[in-house]
């Protein structure tokens, strides 16, 4: 029963973030949210809401990474300022969680675009680099 339920988990050791197909190394971790924008209809003469509709959609991905010393993953990533003044919009990208341990997507985004990203220096400590995407939708 253990090694069934071990390998039927898809913890963070199994995953791996993949942006375009290409694998995020040292990746330290992700997460993303959905806001459907949800509004309540509420009519005169009636106390509450009678039902609830979404009025939007926002997704938000956070990518958090190591940067190795030639920060390779996180320039292919994130543009300068005069590339995206150059080119005049944003790059979209695909954005994948892989569960490596059964080779299946465990959650997938299509149209991420970066919206914030930053680095992080401490003493002591690896610089680490974040960046928050938002996608036009999950798709898986």
């Amino acid at each position: 029963m253990a090694k069934q339920l071990a390998t039927s988990i898809a913890g963070g050791a199994w995953v791996e973030v993949q942006v375009d197909g290409v694998p995020i190394l040292l990746a330290q971790g992700c997460s993303y949210s959905e806001d459907f924008n949800v509004q309540p209809l509420e009519t005169l003469g009636f106390l509450g809401a009678r039902e609830y509709e979404s009025f939007g959609y926002t997704c938000e991905i956070t990518l958090r990474w190591l940067i190795a010393k030639n920060k390779a993953d996180y320039n292919r990533l994130v543009p300068k300022r005069s590339d995206i003044q150059k080119d005049g919009l944003l790059q979209d990208h695909v954005v994948t969680f892989v569960d490596i341990s059964q080779q299946t997507v465990h959650t997938a985004f299509r149209g991420a675009v970066i919206a914030r990203a930053g680095e992080n220096i401490d003493a002591n400590q690896f610089v680490a680099g974040d960046v928050t995407m938002f996608s036009v939708e999950r798709i898986q």
